[in-house]
Parts: structure tokens; C-alpha cells; sequence
């Protein structure tokens, strides 16, 4: 064999393993895309009163997911705080999906302005219920270390 024959095989050598990996690369992109609910497989879907749509479970009984929980909680934290708010940043380590009340608990990491003196490294709680797709409450930490309920409750 020449020299260049034994080049042109190395070179395929490395483009087919390039390929394998990249191939292999992109399928765990979209398994964690998929595992990060950043990405959903098409459902059946209803239209809520508040001209929401939300998932059906295979029992009929409205359902919805992380994502329609935290855009709803970010859109009621924007609006109540939108004068003072300055960062808000979803923790997707931190919510979680209470299967026994099928309640969502969706936290937030955020920083205010309160008076003109910021306030940094404040968090929030939003609850919503998985079967309503309504938020049952959520809570602010304020700058005593307290929580507090900002709907009032």
C-alpha cells in the first residue's frame, strides 16, 4: 500500500468515529433536554378557563407539568413585583412535583429593590396544583429570613 492510501484510510477511520460521537452526543443532548421538561412529546390538550392549555392524563382528568407551572408562577411573580424586581431565575434543582397532593413547587432565585436599597439573594416558592393548574400560593423569603405569603393568605 502507498502512503497516501494509508492516509485516506486513518482519515476515514477519523471521520466515522466523528460522526459516532456526534451522533451519540446529540442523543443525550435530547435525553436531558426530555429529562429537563425543556423539550415535551406532543400531548392532548384543553383549554382552561383562563385560555391556558394543559395536558390530559390517560384518565381524562386535566394535568399539567413543570413548564406550565413555572410559567405561570414566573408570570404572577413579574406582575405582583414589577416595579421592585430586578433578576428572577428559575432553580430547576430546588422545584419538584409532590405526587401525594400533586402539587408543583416551583422555586426561584431573585433579587429586589425595596425603597431604592436592593435586596439580593432572595428566593420564592409558587405551589400549583397539577390537577387545576391554579397557584395555591406563594411565598416570598423576605430580608428577615422569614417567609411570607404575597398573596395575603
Amino acid at each position: 500500500m502507498t502512503r497516501n492510501a494509508n492516509k485516506s484510510k486513518g482519515s476515514d477511520t477519523v471521520r466515522a468515529i466523528a460522526i459516532v460521537v456526534g451522533v451519540f452526543v446529540v442523543i443525550v443532548f435530547l435525553v436531558v433536554l426530555f429529562g429537563q421538561g425543556i423539550i415535551s412529546s406532543p400531548d392532548k390538550t384543553v383549554s382552561t378557563s383562563e385560555g391556558s392549555s394543559m395536558g390530559l392524563d390517560s384518565q381524562g382528568a386535566s394535568n399539567i407539568n413543570i413548564q406550565y407551572a413555572h410559567n405561570i408562577c414566573q408570570a404572577e411573580i413579574r406582575r405582583k413585583y414589577k416595579d421592585e424586581l430586578q433578576h428572577l431565575s428559575f432553580d430547576a434543582r430546588s422545584s419538584r412535583f409532590n405526587e401525594k397532593v400533586r402539587m408543583f413547587r416551583v422555586f426561584y432565585s431573585m433579587d429586589l429593590i425595596s425603597n431604592g436599597v436592593p435586596i439580593r439573594d432572595t428566593w420564592a416558592y409558587c405551589d400549583v396544583s397539577a390537577v387545576t393548574g391554579k397557584i395555591e400560593e406563594i411565598r416570598l423569603k423576605s430580608e428577615s429570613n422569614r417567609l411570607f405569603n404575597m398573596f395575603g393568605n
